[in-house]
């Protein structure tokens, strides 16, 4: 878990809680049930992948591991998500790649990148995602997780 926290120390200036590339702000805000978010987690590190999930279920998500792009897509295919949280990094597929692909198949998935590397600015993606640099905190968490729990709990109020 240290890998993904990294120590008290670190600045969260540099862990950036949200990094948006569509201009939304990540003011932490009321309006969503993170609790009820269906996250994919992907990454290639196992440590980092059961780190992660830790962290998740620590804040009361139920993430679903992936130890590989293949298997993310596998599992993009025959269940409903709401959130891909995934590494950039891969051997069998980056994550930018992989994102662009289940953007494909579930438009309304929100994409976050998580990674001890930037994500490359300039990379045009076609879609709306977020960042978080490790090391990250529970906080920084919560708050990229919140535009997905907010979209969700407005869909269920329009389906009510």
């Amino acid at each position: 878990m240290r890998q993904v926290l990294g120590n008290s120390d670190a600045k969260a200036d540099e862990a950036g809680p949200g990094d948006a590339r569509t201009g939304e702000a990540y003011a932490p805000a009321g309006g969503g049930d993170a609790d009820d978010l269906r996250i994919l987690v992907v990454d290639d590190d196992v440590a980092s992948l059961d780190a992660t999930c830790e962290l998740l279920m620590l804040i009361g998500m139920h993430p679903q591991p992936a130890a590989s792009a293949a298997q993310a897509l596998n599992r993009l295919d025959g269940d409903d998500f709401d959130v891909l949280f995934t590494d950039v990094v891969m051997p069998d597929m980056s994550g930018t790649e992989l994102a662009r692909r289940a953007s494909a198949i579930r438009p309304e998935l929100r994409i976050i990148f998580a990674s001890g590397k930037a994500v490359p600015e300039d990379e045009a993606l076609g879609f709306e995602w977020s960042a978080l640099r490790q090391p990250f905190t529970l906080e920084h968490l919560r708050v990229a997780l919140e535009p997905a729990a907010r979209r969700q709990a407005s869909r269920r109020a329009d389906d009510a």
